[in-house]
């Protein structure tokens, strides 16, 4: 360390995030760097003589440094007013003040405790024309002049205030953590129509500035305590089922929760502006500091899915311009072909009707009218009666909605579906929409000269997906398979395959043995007739 005339000289400070940061995009947080008062250097060190900011510990090359405030300095009154007992203040005879430590050998204000709480009272007691350099956390140095400052966050979102002795280039760390976001799902297949249920989560650090309104409104908030947002996008082959949480109930499975705690403080916009498909804004209120708040809510596949695509679902949160990266999940839904032949392969009038179900065994579906003895339905009646209702037993075929190429599994809103579908001689048809499973395909009625199968051609599908994330390659398989479809073939004649019935064959062997039986019975009953 090298002597020197007692100097001010040039410093910068810089500051790095804090824990839990995550790079979403949003807005740099920013700090206010207020000097408070001047430090000139008697001793200069070429070392760093900066403080350890994070815990308000100074160093002990302090002792070399002499603090001052010009006469016309903003802080003058906040310095010498009774109740800034951490300093003492004296007014020399040019008129500005000369700042040493109060106490009897200065110590006690390098203590942590003893710093916070001078550091509380100088925010609490900023001046009006007081001016501050502005430091963007992960951003530039910013060029500072030597001297004592008190370093907050610009817009209020860092509840620990950090004092600052710069006397040459100093790095700070935030001292306070940042919210975090999860958002889960099952990440499997789906049918079309199915519910899907998601899980999202925030953690609130405990130092999360408490959420207030701006005087007089009932919707903006002061700068620095905002509402955490949560801002979901779901792809648009999800229909988002969701209202704003009632105390009492949970319409459509849409609920939320604070650890055990019933959490209700929140509201639900379908109107973002931003192209999410909702957004949850929570006002953050002392009960909900470092707590985590779980959502879960609903979704269901839409007949839009495409076939082995990632319907992405991406949630992230915002808190006072800061935003989490987003979190991203996916489920996935399945195709499949099948072509329908027949013997003669030029006829395109000869067609199939078809129905598709997760049952070996076909219901068609049915109505029946039920009788009653009276009016409360005590007991049936096997005669017709004034008391009667009709029961309808629904077809367990799947809904299908048409589309280009050929069928998609029908959603909840579709109309227009069908539980049957004529396939044509030679045309492929594609089915979309499946989960992974076994479904067997059932045909009804075929062209005249043709004979039904015998029982339901099983399809299996199986999910053949491998990796996770960015990695991940949605894939199946489907069975049987003739290149790339599930072919379905229908014959004519009276030597039928093994998958058709004994057809018209028996017929004719029955009638053959009739007309033999006729003849031989006729010619006994001839002879019996001479013989008498």
């Amino acid at each position: 360390m090298s002597m020197g005339i007692s100097s001010a000289f040039a410093a910068s400070i810089t500051i790095t995030h804090g824990d839990n940061y995550e790079s979403g995009g949003g807005s740099a947080r920013v700090y206010n760097a207020y000097k408070v008062f001047d430090a000139s250097y008697t001793t200069l060190s070429g070392a760093n003589d900066a403080d350890d900011v994070d815990d308000f510990t100074y160093t002990p090359d302090d002792a070399a440094v002499s603090y001052s405030m010009a006469s016309d300095s903003p802080w003058v009154s906040v310095m010498t007013a009774a109740e800034q007992t951490w300093f003492k203040v004296e007014q020399a005879a040019n008129g500005d003040y000369v700042v040493t430590p109060a106490g009897t050998d200065g110590a006690n204000y390098k203590t942590t405790a003893h710093a916070q709480a001078f550091a509380e009272y100088l925010e609490a007691n900023i001046p009006a024309t007081a001016t501050a350099t502005e430091v963007t956390v992960d951003g530039s140095a910013a060029s500072v002049d030597a001297g004592y400052y008190l370093i907050v966050a610009k817009d209020g979102k860092d509840a620990a205030t950090k004092l600052a002795l710069v006397t040459t280039d100093v790095e700070m760390v935030e001292k306070n953590t940042y919210i975090t976001t999860t958002k889960t799902v099952s990440e499997t297949n789906y049918n079309v129509g199915d519910i899907v249920t998601y899980t999202a989560t925030v953690t609130i650090p405990a130092d999360t500035a408490i959420s207030e309104l701006k005087d007089g409104s009932t919707t903006e908030y002061k700068d620095g305590h905002g509402p955490i947002i949560l801002h979901d996008e779901m792809d648009s082959a999800l229909s988002f089922i969701g209202t704003a949480y009632n105390a009492d109930t949970a319409p459509n499975g849409y609920s939320a929760v604070v650890g055990t705690d019933a959490f209700a403080g929140y509201t639900l916009s379908t109107t973002a502006s931003d192209n999410c498909t909702f957004e949850i804004t929570i006002p953050v209120t002392s009960d909900l500091l470092g707590k985590t708040i779980t959502f879960t809510y609903k979704a269901e596949v839409n007949s839009t899915a495409a076939t082995d695509t990632g319907l992405v679902n991406e949630l992230f949160g915002e808190l006072n311009g800061y935003k989490t990266t987003p979190d991203t999940v996916e489920v996935w839904t399945f195709d499949f072909n099948m072509i329908k032949v027949f013997d003669d392969a030029s006829d395109t009038n000869l067609t199939a009707t078809f129905a598709l179900s997760t049952s070996e065994t076909y219901e068609a579906g049915s109505s029946t009218t039920v009788y009653y003895t009276d009016a409360e339905h005590t007991a049936t009646s096997e005669t017709e009666t004034e008391f009667s209702e009709v029961v309808t037993v629904p077809t367990n075929a799947i809904a299908l909605k048409a589309v280009t190429g050929g069928y998609v599994k029908a959603d909840s809103d579709d109309t227009g579906t069908v539980t049957t579908f004529t396939a044509t001689n030679g045309t492929a048809i594609n089915f979309n929409g499946f989960a992974a499973g076994e479904y067997y395909l059932h045909e009804l009625s075929t062209s005249t000269g043709y004979n039904l199968l015998d029982g339901p051609v099983k399809i299996t599908i199986t999910d053949t997906t491998t990796g996770t994330g960015t990695s991940r390659q949605i894939s199946h398989t489907v069975t049987p398979d003739d290149a790339g479809k599930i072919k379905v073939e229908n014959h004519s004649g009276t030597v039928l395959p093994s998958t058709g019935g004994i057809g018209t064959t028996i017929f004719y062997v029955v009638g053959s043995i009739l007309v033999v039986a006729a003849g031989v019975l006729l010619i006994t009953k001839k002879r019996m007739s001479r013989e008498g």
